[in-house]
């Protein structure tokens, strides 16, 4: 049988466990944390999301729709919202050219994703939806002769 010849302390340093040697601290660039948001523990109201305010500015008339089936809805099941399929549906068959843009797609899929929680709400306020409902009287006379 061969025989190996250790030099003296060498056997025992073999039966050791490695010493790791620490990781170097570099310079590591950290991001700046940005804005908290509470937003997102919170449900806003339908107008609140962008979805909503898109809605609400360019397509009163199937906005109008929608809140009408949100009552409906809110007699059956208390805890039901809007669905985005809903939307998408009225968006498909309307004749409004605002369901093609870009913007009404983002809101869209923003909606899809966050439902009435959304990252950032619009902020609508008062003074807003006076400002638009004055700037677009003749649109909400339409929305009220199809409604009634």
């Amino acid at each position: 049988m061969l025989e190996i010849k250790f030099k003296p302390g060498e056997k025992e340093r073999l039966w050791q466990q490695p010493k790791r040697t620490p990781p170097r601290k570099s310079q590591k660039r950290r991001k700046k944390p940005g804005p908290k948001t509470s937003s997102r523990k919170t449900k806003v109201q339908f107008h609140e999301t962008a979805i909503g305010h898109f809605l609400f500015v360019y397509a009163p008339i199937e906005y109008h729709l929608l809140m009408e089936y949100r009552n409906a809805i809110k007699v059956i099941d208390r805890g039901r919202n809007i669905d985005y399929r809903v939307i998408e549906t009225i968006a498909l068959n309307s004749t409004n050219t605002a369901f093609k843009s870009a913007r009404f797609r983002r809101a869209l899929v923003s909606f899809r994703r966050f439902g009435m929680k959304p990252l950032r709400p619009t902020g609508w306020t008062l003074k807003d939806a006076i400002y638009y409902a004055r700037n677009s009287y003749h649109i909400h006379e339409a929305v009220k002769k199809c409604t009634e």
